[in-house]
């Protein structure tokens, strides 16, 4: 059988998810292996979630094997989130597609603008450049310079449908496979629903994650239930039961703990914009929540979701420096789930490429020192999770093997 991975958050799980597993394993025969974002996840937030929790929920969907993306990529952008699953898929080095969801009218629509990006990459750069100095946020500037140097070589028939959220990570997806000399073959598959940022949680389309989100905060549990599974629906009212949610009072106190306290360097925090710190700072007592104050302070030059990635890499003291250490090539896979097929896989990547595979902190031992400091700054960010949500789970990973 073949192999398909999939770059994933699974934010929750939903149907949408199921959907694509199953059109995936319908279409190709293949195995699935997720690569998932951990505790932390792209939009600057806390998942709703624990990653142990999220991984066996779609190991019971379908998947067959979760591999944790590690923290530093899931708080970036489209660009490094899609760098940092497409870097682990080539390392296993037993993928033979990578599939995701797309937006647009056709699936070669896709491919072809990431090829159009990465052909005219130097002058859609400058012209972003200077629609950002104008004020515009960086995806209003990526579209307008994608679509003004389009005019300039009449390449492409580009739609306002591309720049869309899911759409702007599947060209990254492409982007890289492109840049790595990928031998995985993309496999796009068009979303079903309502549009991945849409937070309507009244439609009788297939809800977004940001729906099913917002229906959870605001206690609407029965508008979301024929829109994911019984076990996810499950984990969700034991949590809100339970009150591990991400609590964002409490997270706004700790920011304001680690602000007047720890008086870190904004400037070596990555995503850092000069005067984004004390704006915050002269906000952050006027407000009740992280999301309170978000919505206070965004504006044409900060934009929500650039604020929020940057508190969070705030938060979890993701300096330069982390940086440098995420630049190198992976050299171990976390293991978050599996299932019988997924233990065939693990063999398989154990003979085929030169992976640690990690399950436990015993297993870490292996690793070289750089390595190692990368293990343990992932052990400090499940930590700061727990802190963040109240969550006193401590599974280190779950495997759906029958006894």
């Amino acid at each position: 059988m073949k192999v398909s991975g999939i770059i994933s958050e699974y934010n929750p799980f939903h149907l949408g998810h199921k959907y694509q597993i199953d059109t995936l394993k319908n279409e190709l025969d293949t195995f699935v292996i997720s690569i998932m974002s951990g505790d932390f996840v792209q939009r600057g937030e806390c998942a709703i979630l624990d990653k142990y929790t999220r991984a066996s929920l779609a190991v019971k969907n379908g998947v067959d094997l979760v591999i944790e993306l590690p923290f530093y990529f899931s708080l970036q952008s489209a660009e490094n989130f899609a760098k940092g699953g497409i870097s682990i898929l080539n390392k296993l080095n037993i993928v033979d597609y990578l599939c995701f969801g797309f937006e647009c009218e056709k699936k070669e629509d896709i491919l072809e603008i990431a090829k159009f990006q990465l052909k005219y990459k130097n002058e859609i750069e400058e012209f972003l450049n200077s629609e950002m100095k104008l004020g515009k946020s960086y995806a209003v500037a990526y579209k307008n310079a994608c679509i003004e140097i389009n005019k300039k070589y009449n390449v492409l028939e580009i739609k306002d449908d591309f720049f869309i959220s899911n759409n702007i990570l599947s060209i990254e997806y492409v982007k890289n496979l492109i840049l790595s000399n990928s031998k995985i073959i993309p496999f796009p598959i068009k979303r079903k629903g309502e549009n991945y940022n849409s937070e309507n949680y009244n439609s009788n389309e297939q809800l977004s994650a940001s729906a099913i989100r917002k229906a959870i905060y605001e206690n609407n549990f029965e508008k979301i239930e024929n829109f994911i599974d019984k076990n996810t629906f499950e984990e969700l009212k034991n949590s809100v039961k339970n009150n591990i949610l991400p609590n964002e009072k409490n997270i706004l106190e700790i920011l304001k703990y680690n602000i007047l306290i720890n008086q870190i360097n904004p400037e070596n925090i990555v995503n850092y914009e000069n005067g984004i710190l004390n704006l915050i700072k002269k906000n952050m007592f006027t407000v009740n929540s992280i999301e309170e104050l978000v919505e206070k302070i965004q504006s044409k030059r900060y934009k929500k979701v650039r604020i929020k990635r940057f508190i969070y890499n705030y938060l979890l003291n993701i300096t330069n420096d982390i940086k440098e250490i995420y630049s190198k090539e992976p050299e171990y896979i976390s293991v978050l789930a599996f299932n019988k097929n997924g233990q065939e896989l693990l063999k398989e990547i154990k003979n085929k490429s030169n992976l640690e595979i990690i399950t436990t902190h015993k297993s870490s031992q292996n690793l070289s020192e750089l390595q190692k400091n990368k293990f343990e700054l992932e052990q400090n960010a499940r930590k700061i999770y727990k802190l963040f949500t109240n969550n006193k789970n401590s599974t280190e990973f779950i495997s759906f093997l029958k006894k």
